[in-house]
């Protein structure tokens, strides 16, 4: 027992070399994960703040677009959130509120920027709503002229029934003659031509159709 310990203290060093060798690959690995942990958890670190950050931001957004909401007093209102569209260029969506929140079809669906859809189908707790791209035979006024949106040409609303005299920058609601009862913003004439005899009136919406997350379903 006397001599292994003395072979021991006398070669210590050489055992200590030996064993290192030996696992030389098992102590690089523990460092290399070690060190690997180190950065990814940096890197984590990093990516969520940065992921809080967008959240932060995009909920600041959402709200100050809720808060900022032009009012119309005569008129009620139901805030409501897009649950569901298919893709940016769907004419339909869902939202979250239905019957039990006094939603109707026929209910017309805005947002701070105008009109942005109709009401199409509720069930007891979320709705479908199409879009004003998809509506045809919108009533529309343009200075008391009464009109009709005929199709969405994939960048303006045509209205081809007006005779009168309608000017550029004209605004543009609904009128209380179709679906919707409710007098509201769809947007502003663009362009006026005349086309084969016939009076073409442009009408731009305000709206942007790829960012409704939140609307307003007018009730009343």
């Amino acid at each position: 027992m006397i001599n292994i310990m003395k072979f021991l203290r006398t070669n210590i060093v050489y055992i200590i070399l030996i064993i290192i060798c030996l696992y030389k690959s098992l102590f690089i690995n523990i460092i290399n994960n070690i060190s690997y942990l180190f950065v990814k958890r940096d890197t984590l670190d990093i990516a969520e703040i940065k992921l809080l950050k967008e959240e932060n931001n995009y909920l600041i957004n959402e709200l100050e677009s809720i808060t900022n909401f032009n009012v119309i007093d005569k008129y009620n209102y139901k805030l409501v959130r897009l649950t569901y569209m298919s893709n940016y260029n769907a004419i339909k969506f869902n939202i979250n509120k239905g019957n039990q929140d006094e939603i109707s079809v026929g209910n017309a669906v805005i947002n701070n920027d105008g009109l942005v859809g109709i009401i199409d189908y509720v069930s007891d707790n979320s709705s479908s709503v199409i879009n004003l791209k998809g509506i045809s035979n919108l009533s529309i006024d343009i200075n008391g002229n009464i009109g009709t949106i005929k199709y969405y040409n994939g960048e303006y609303f045509i209205v081809d029934d007006i005779l009168n005299d309608i000017a550029v920058n004209d605004s543009v609601y609904t009128s209380t003659y179709g679906t919707i009862k409710e007098k509201l913003f769809v947007g502003i004439v663009n362009n006026v031509e005349i086309i084969d005899g016939k009076k073409i009136i442009y009408i731009k919406s305000n709206v942007d159709f790829n960012n409704i997350n939140y609307l307003y379903v007018v009730t009343s």
